[in-house]
């Protein structure tokens, strides 16, 4: 393991003397051979061979034609070299790589695990010290930095600001989706943090692993629920755990998924699509009565009923199976949305998603079981994307507030004017954070 910060310097020959037990560890575990190279030009990496051939070996589950694994692929090979390290320890940085970082007398190697980054010291302390205090008061920096996984982060900055994301420490993202919370703060906890990233959906988590494919090295990635936080961590405590609730973007937007009435598709609406029942299954199986309690309790429609009707009414002529023809099944029946701009069936699909993957069971002790795995200090932010969700996590807050634990949002963080313009979807979600004090 390779750990610690210890200073090195570049000599008029651009080879650096890799400092003796970062040298000894690499050759006793993965043998002398190297690849030097860089993903942004900012600092250089030094990955022993086995442990690139394995980076390799996950990006190949990665469609080929992914954007972002070949834009990654492009920069590491535009920089990369295979080097040795010779019989003093030294290795050569390739020129290129010697003036993109400016890898000149004195800098800094840090061992990250697995391998080591190499900083102009400079740069470094820049980075570490004036960069990261100045991104976290304007929040401008950060915004930025949510965009390049290609879909907008929702709360993105007030999320960081309160999980107050610094250079090293374990950070956990729960429900992963796109990965572009989990960008953001991988790239705030440079060079040293690590992140757990979760997600139930396979497919989703597969599209993940290629926007976080340049930090593969410090990222775990698993399909699974938020709820198994505890036991993914291994009994490991976490400086921030994150838990944004809400449907992604990427499920969304494919009518195959199911989510959506906004073009027609299977109605299907699992997160897992390789397990549980579908929406279809629901809708065509559930006794009116209960159809009717689903859509009231988990979508907070008045007419529930009437919705409910309407619907066994229907399938008796034929069964439900599509997106579009539910969707204009409640439409009949519910009539006009009492909020404009509101379709009148969201609520209706809110509640089939919900009780077709079992959003709300267990949130509560979730919550709690995932609290008790933050360091003393460590910090826990929840995004919700509505009442009932929200009501759980202020109810599981205040709960956790008596045993010793803080509350950072007496009213949770809401979107501004400037993000719901731009990130429509955006208007409902409602922030909210939590801090484990010493002794909780």
């Amino acid at each position: 393991m390779l750990r610690g910060n210890h200073p090195a310097r570049i000599d008029e020959k651009g080879r650096l003397k890799v400092p003796n037990g970062f040298r000894s560890a690499i050759e006793s575990q993965w043998g002398q051979e190297l690849f030097v190279t860089s993903v942004t030009g900012e600092y250089v990496r030094l990955y022993p061979m086995a442990v690139w051939l394995e980076i390799e070996r996950r990006l190949a589950e990665v469609p080929s034609t992914h954007p972002s694994k070949l834009r990654f692929l492009d920069r590491v090979n535009f920089f990369g070299q295979v080097a040795a390290l010779d019989k003093q320890g030294r290795i050569v940085i390739p020129q290129l790589l010697r003036e993109s970082a400016l890898m000149a007398g004195e800098v800094s190697v840090l061992g990250l695990q697995n391998h080591l980054a190499v900083w102009n010291l400079k740069r470094l302390q820049e980075r570490l010290f004036k960069k990261e205090r100045s991104r976290t008061r304007t929040g401008g920096s950060w915004r930025s930095m949510g965009f390049e996984a290609g879909h907008t982060s929702v709360l993105l900055a007030e999320t960081l600001e309160l999980l107050a994301v610094r250079p090293g420490g374990l950070w956990v993202d729960g429900t992963l989706g796109l990965g572009g919370h989990a960008a953001a703060i991988l790239r705030a906890s440079a060079p040293g943090g690590r992140l757990l990233g979760l997600d139930r959906d396979g497919e989703t988590l597969a599209r993940a692993r290629a926007v976080l494919a340049e930090f593969a090295d410090r990222t775990r990635l698993e399909q699974a629920d938020y709820r198994a936080i505890p036991e993914q961590l291994g009994g490991e405590p976490a400086n921030g755990i994150l838990l944004d609730l809400g449907i992604s973007s990427a499920q969304l937007d494919d009518p195959e998924r199911g989510f959506s009435f906004q073009a027609d598709g299977p109605l299907d609406m699992r997160m897992d699509r390789s397990q549980g029942e579908t929406a279809a299954d629901l809708v065509n199986r559930l006794p009116e009565s209960e159809l009717a309690d689903v859509i009231y309790q988990y979508g907070e429609e008045r007419a529930s009923r009437r919705i409910a009707r309407t619907i066994a009414r229907e399938r008796e002529r034929e069964p439900i199976r599509s997106t579009a023809r539910l969707a204009e099944i409640v439409r009949g029946a519910a009539g006009r949305s009492r909020r404009p701009g509101l379709h009148p069936a969201t609520r209706t699909f809110q509640a089939l998603r919900i009780r077709v993957n079992g959003e709300l069971a267990g949130l509560g002790e979730a919550l709690e079981r995932a609290a008790l795995c933050l360091v003393p200090g460590g910090r826990m932010a929840v995004i919700a994307f509505h009442s009932l969700e929200d009501r759980i996590v202020k109810q599981g807050f205040r709960a956790l507030a008596l045993r010793g634990f803080r509350l950072l949002t007496k009213k949770p963080f809401r979107p501004g004017e400037e993000e719901t313009r731009r990130n429509p979807r955006a208007r409902s979600a409602r922030l909210r954070g939590l801090a484990r004090e010493e002794g909780a």
